[in-house]
């Protein structure tokens, strides 16, 4: 969403169509009369993603809102009409068939059950080798990710990704969320399909991220000074993080305080944590506006930041036999199941001791983090850092940097979503357009504060919009959470495969 090219950086507001009124369909301002010499003009017409849609005008009765009553007599009396027509029923109950007649790969009609007729054979969860073959093709047999590397070619293979199994899990959680309670076999499902769920999650948190951004010019970046790297010295320069700070000279720089790894042994102290970090590289250490809500975890040992590539890339592995899947679960150990919380895990290609390309480690990387979602209820995000310039850089350089970067996320974007694994990339820098190179993105909301200083170091304000990216990260998964005491009611059938 971020890569579509802006044709100029100064933004109109639309001319706005006369207003229409929601509730009964017609427009509040009459259309003005067309002269009888000409024909009237054309309605207004707008692009959207689902297609064209036109401008106001008034709308029949037979287009207006109907309720679900409504609209179940009318489906109904279509079907009954048309029983050949293959179309979906929106109907609850009854069904349109022979309830006692389910076939070989449906489930079993029960009462008040959201899988009734569905297919089967996701109960367990999507297939490895199935999604193993998805990522196989995209990456035209493991040996390129020149074109899921394109911003548009990757955002249409993720949206075009059929995920039958997250929507099912959304219906199931909004129905415990209404009724307090699901059958044993929607809970069995939406357990083993959690992944395709916080998948799911994870990308519209993406977009919303996104929506944030505005195009502004490279060139008025350069005029205006905005720049991200601090390379000389001043008098007043901040004597924490050595930057200069916009603000009053009574602020403390919240540098001085920073939330930093914990020991894994030592005891819990605070009940307040809603989430877990375990950082590599841009993890290590986080905003100290975070230490009461995120413990730290981070990996010191690159040794621990391994995993083995031997096994068939069409196996699942077994985090047991890495070295990132133990420590993983020394961290996770340190929890009962009550106290579990979501995981932030961080993807570092620069800690990574290999010589195989990007795509391949970073495949056999989310089989752990796979492997490791199967034993453990809340969703384990992996987060991608920003971009630390060398330490020989330019400002081109600098640039050519966060452009490759930036077509490396969209390949792991890709590779993510195919595989069932949600991930989220840590926007807290300029990013340029890979299409337009003339133009960056800028989230406005941010203050025109270095983010590295002449050291190379991470300054306040890098910390400052990294706090508020974890900070909207968990509320978003606070609201997805999956319960880890659901209430049901028994339901399993004998016969079927789960029993």
């Amino acid at each position: 969403m971020l890569d579509t090219p802006v044709p100029s950086p100064e933004v109109t507001e639309p001319a706005q169509s006369p207003a229409t009124s929601e509730d009964s369909g017609f427009l509040d301002h009459p259309l003005p009369e067309a002269s009888q010499h000409e024909p009237p003009p054309p309605l207004p017409m707008e692009r959207e993603d689902s297609g064209y849609f036109e401008g106001p005008r008034e709308v029949s009765a037979s287009e207006k809102p109907q309720s679900y009553i409504e609209r179940f007599v009318t489906e109904l009396l279509d079907y009954e009409e048309n029983p050949n027509d293959t179309g979906p029923l929106n109907t609850k109950d009854p069904f349109p068939r022979d309830l006692t007649e389910a076939g070989p790969n449906e489930y079993i009609y029960l009462e008040n059950d959201i899988l009734n007729f569905r297919d089967k054979s996701l109960h367990k969860g999507t297939p490895f080798q199935k999604q193993y073959e998805n990522v196989k093709r995209v990456t035209q047999d493991f040996q390129s990710t020149v074109d899921i590397s394109d911003p548009n070619r990757s955002r249409a293979l993720i949206k075009i990704h059929e995920n039958e199994a997250g929507d099912i899990c959304e219906e199931i959680l909004q129905k415990h969320q209404i009724e307090g309670r699901v059958s044993t076999r929607e809970r069995d499902f939406l357990y083993s399909n959690k992944n395709e769920y916080y998948v799911q999650k994870t990308l519209e948190l993406s977009q919303s991220l996104a929506g944030n951004f505005k195009a502004v010019q490279a060139e008025v970046v350069g005029l205006r000074g905005w720049h991200e790297i601090q390379r000389e010295r001043f008098a007043d320069d901040c004597p924490d993080c050595s930057t200069r700070h916009d603000m009053d000279g009574t602020a403390i720089c919240s540098y001085r305080n920073l939330n930093g790894p914990q020991d894994i042994t030592a005891p819990r102290s605070l009940p307040s944590w809603r989430a877990m970090m375990v950082g590599i590289c841009s993890f290590i250490t986080l905003p100290w506006t975070t230490s009461e809500l995120i413990v730290n975890y981070g990996i010191l040992s690159e040794d621990d930041y391994q995993w083995e590539s031997s096994s068939p890339l069409h196996e699942e592995l077994d985090h047991q036999s890495t070295h990132l899947g133990r420590a993983m679960m020394e961290r996770i150990r340190t929890m009962s199941f009550k106290e579990r919380l979501p995981i932030f895990l961080e993807w570092s290609w620069e800690k990574c001791k290999t010589s195989e390309p990007f795509l391949l480690t970073f495949y056999n990387f989310l089989r752990v983090v796979k492997s490791l979602q199967k034993h453990y209820l809340p969703p384990i995000i992996v987060v991608i850092g920003p971009v630390k310039p060398s330490r020989i850089y330019t400002r081109e350089s600098y640039n050519d940097q966060k452009r490759e970067r930036a077509k490396q996320n969209n390949a792991a974007r890709v590779i993510a979503c195919y595989l069932g694994v949600p991930l989220l990339e840590c926007q807290v820098q300029r990013k340029p357009l890979i299409l337009n190179p003339t133009y960056e993105w800028n989230n406005p909301e941010w203050k025109l504060e270095p983010v590295y200083n002449r050291n190379l170091s991470p300054t306040c304000e890098l910390y400052r919009r990294m706090s508020g990216f974890l900070y909207k990260a968990m509320v978003h998964v606070k609201k997805y959470e999956i319960s880890k005491n659901m209430a049901t009611f028994s339901s399993q059938e004998i016969g079927e495969d789960w029993t």
